[in-house]
């Protein structure tokens, strides 16, 4: 990978029975634990399907074993690579994954499976900043069919900037702007301040019609590649 470029993957995580059980030996035991924690099902598996996806793709950026890739955590709880240049992060919701990596740039990346969601103003209103909030109002009025998936859009703009960083939903929603739902996705202000957020790119990432995404790159990219696994 050229440093500069981004790279976008996609994955299934509803596999054949078959096809799950020779993953397991893929995980490191704190991976095992946090996935056999899961109390349902499906959860369980889908969780274990997306962390052996990401060590099999990082292990063809590293070209080694995926058993032998070592991924430690900060203190917030973000995945890295130890030693290495190259970043990444990863999302999934429902029965889709999503990763994406670069070298030499923090990134991050999130998707919500479009859903209904009761009440997403009054959701907004409390965890918004008041112009992302206004412009969700806005949106209401001109087509109130699409207002989840408009909210969830701003939702994934909001924490795949989160992850970016590394916080999560540590740091509240609120101590931030990005671009309302009529607009390309952008990041206006960080505490306020427009020239720190203009040191982030953003762009909305859609891996099919029944999902909302975003992802996120300090920098700019001088290349964006799309994959499905």
């Amino acid at each position: 990978m050229v440093k500069g470029e981004l790279h976008l993957w996609s994955a299934n995580l509803d596999l054949l029975p078959n096809q799950i059980e020779s993953l397991w030996t893929l995980l490191n035991q704190e991976e095992k634990s946090k996935v056999m924690r899961l109390r349902i099902p499906l959860k369980r598996v889908r969780a274990l399907v997306a962390k052996a996806t990401l060590r099999k793709l990082l292990a063809q950026y590293l070209s080694i074993a995926p058993e032998t890739v070592t991924i430690t955590y900060q203190p917030t709880g973000k995945p890295i690579l130890p030693e290495s240049e190259l970043h990444f992060n990863l999302s999934h919701s429902g029965g889709l994954a999503v990763f994406t990596f670069s070298q030499g740039h923090e990134v991050g990346i999130d998707i919500e499976k479009k859903r209904h969601i009761p009440n997403v103003l009054e959701i907004a209103k409390k965890h918004f900043t008041p112009e992302e909030t206004e412009a969700l109002k806005i949106y209401a009025t001109k087509r109130p069919n699409l207002l989840e998936e408009a909210f969830l859009s701003l939702w994934t703009r909001k924490e795949a900037w989160l992850k970016a960083i590394g916080t999560g939903l540590q740091r509240p929603l609120d101590t931030f702007c990005v671009s309302g739902p009529e607009t390309p996705p952008n990041l206006f202000s960080i505490n306020g301040d427009p020239e720190e957020a203009n040191k982030w790119w953003m762009s909305s990432y859609e891996p099919n019609s029944e999902y909302v995404g975003t992802v996120v790159l300090k920098g700019k990219p001088c290349k964006v590649n799309s994959y499905h696994y």
